[in-house]
């Protein structure tokens, strides 16, 4: 029997709606018939709002980036850079959500209407302060108890068992005989994959990229340094004084790469998509200015008695990054190398 699964609208968001891989292997698992996926009528309410929200933040944010890059509009390459037409928010509302009904419909995602809700059952949760509401009973958790009260209901009717995909907490504190939570939706698709794979007779591939990564971990090692040199300010990440402006790192070094595993977020016909994780010990030497004795200037319209600081630090990163490999390598070769694509993430452990 297929699994069932539920995504909440929480795990729409984290993978910008219908871009990430993730999300779009989840849809892949569904067309195939592989698992029977589902949505709650009060799922997509909840995510038309936040796309409408969404793209009216968008529009204000492009607009701000117009108006503070225009010393642009003297380079040659302006108009590939930011000369686009005005954001239309009702034309980009209506094609995202177009998008986003065919890319449902296309993973053969189930709806659950309204009509299936079990009220009371809601509003006792609510007054004995049992999950999902919190020991407040914010009226806020109300969506997510509507859902689970859905859920539930349709579950005890069928039979059945089912997953809820969600990173939201008022679903990770609901357990019950017929629902399961799973909040880490990279291990859930990873996991998923890997059964995908062995029912598909596919597993050679699996194997393959084992061996690839295994044989290339010096190549890696290369690039994430390389990577990390050339954005490094993607390693400053503390949040500073009110008196302190970041300015610069002035140096980085890289050291001791740990790789921490890896896993197959993405398969397509011809290439394969690999998380990679490795942890790096990271010493950092960085720039600020410190406001804290400046006084602003009116005759000269600047600030003056700004100090310069000067930090060093040393600490461990976790890394995340994607790399490409080629399904169909050039004639004579088994397999093609592995292409770097881009860091996803930095945590940044101590």
């Amino acid at each position: 029997m297929k699994e069932k699964v539920f995504i909440d609208s929480s795990i729409f968001i984290q993978e910008n709606y219908i871009e990430g891989d993730k999300i779009q292997r989840l849809i892949e698992f569904g067309n195939k018939d592989f698992l029977e996926l589902y949505v709650t009528e009060i799922t997509l309410d909840e995510l038309k709002k936040h796309i409408n929200n969404d793209v009216l933040r968008a529009k204000t944010l492009y607009k701000d980036f117009r108006k503070d890059a225009r010393i642009l509009r003297n380079g040659l390459d302006f108009k590939h850079r930011i000369d686009i037409s005005k954001v239309d928010v009702e034309k980009e509302i209506s094609e995202i959500m177009d998008k986003f009904n065919k890319f449902l419909k296309y993973g053969k995602v189930q709806i659950l209407p309204y009509s299936e809700i079990n009220i009371r059952s809601v509003f006792n949760s609510y007054f004995k302060m049992q999950s999902p509401f919190g020991s407040h009973g914010k009226k806020n958790e109300f969506p997510d108890a509507f859902s689970i009260a859905l859920i539930e209901k349709w579950c005890d009717k069928n039979l059945v068992k089912c997953h809820i995909l969600s990173k939201d907490k008022d679903f990770q504190g609901y357990s019950s005989k017929r629902i399961q939570n799973i909040s880490n939706f990279p291990e859930f698709i990873n996991e998923t994959n890997n059964k995908f794979l062995k029912a598909e007779k596919q597993k050679s591939i699996i194997n393959k990229v084992k061996e690839l990564v295994n044989n290339s971990t010096l190549k890696i090692s290369d690039d994430i340094i390389r990577e990390l040199r050339a954005e490094h300010e993607l390693l400053y990440k503390y949040e500073l004084d009110f008196n302190l402006q970041f300015e610069e790192i002035i140096s980085s070094e890289f050291r001791h790469l740990e790789f921490l595993g890896y896993s197959l977020i993405n398969i397509k016909d011809d290439y394969v998509s690999v998380e990679i994780n490795v942890l790096c010990e990271v010493d950092i030497e960085v720039r600020l200015d410190d406001y804290s004795k400046s006084f602003y200037n009116k005759r000269d319209d600047e600030w003056d008695g700004i100090e310069e600081v000067i930090q060093k630090d040393k600490y461990n990163a976790k890394i995340t990054v994607v790399y490409n490999a080629d399904l169909n390598p050039p004639a004579g070769k088994e397999y093609a190398f592995l292409t770097f694509e881009e860091i996803i993430n930095i945590e940044i452990i101590n």
